[in-house]
């Protein structure tokens, strides 16, 4: 899918110069799951708010789904600079703390650049298309060549959307499921 074509598009975008940002990202994230296992998810939340607490800032956003999000190779980095930065003080990398907002953002810049390439590959692919599959199957795949020889990006007709917040596991990001299964 095209969030797979996007990471690998990244990664060719920050290869380039900055192929070492995935290997921060890979640390810190590395850290923090070494962590849960040697201590268990629910200490590490609880260490985690009380640093965030103590570093300031906004309200804690370290809880379980976040930090299993947060460990995630689809996650780049907790949108709270404070809760980065509790992170990386407690995983012992906060000496590197610059680096790693640095690589991080050259991560999130590659992966916006990324993303306007797909979404533009994208549009072309979709122009002048027959959408009869689309309508028939309420799926239709369209083929990405530009970006790589077995990209595609699915289109779904959607006919009802749950406005209701929902906390869901990193497993289930990126496919579609059955409201259903989300109240399970």
């Amino acid at each position: 899918g095209a969030n797979d074509v996007t990471e690998q598009l990244a990664d060719k975008i920050l290869s380039a110069n900055h192929g070492w940002c995935r290997d921060f990202q890979k640390r810190w994230k590395h850290e923090l799951r070494s962590a849960i296992r040697r201590l268990g998810l629910e200490l590490v939340v609880d260490h985690l708010q009380q640093l965030e607490e103590r570093l300031g800032g906004e309200r804690p956003y370290s809880n379980r789904n976040n930090i299993r999000n947060w460990c995630s190779p689809r996650n780049i980095r907790p949108e709270s600079d404070n809760t980065f930065r509790a992170i990386l003080k407690y995983t012992g990398l906060e000496d590197e703390y610059a680096d790693f907002i640095n690589s991080a953002k050259l991560i999130r810049q590659a992966h916006m650049k990324a993303g306007r390439m797909v979404a533009n590959q994208i549009r072309k692919s979709v122009e002048g298309a027959s959408l009869s599959v689309l309508f028939e199957n309420e799926r239709q795949d369209f083929q990405l060549p530009e970006l790589t020889s077995t990209a595609c990006q699915s289109a779904f007709i959607v006919d009802r959307v749950n406005r209701n917040r929902q906390s869901v596991p990193t497993a289930m990001l990126g496919d579609l499921h059955e409201l259903d299964d989300l109240y399970e």
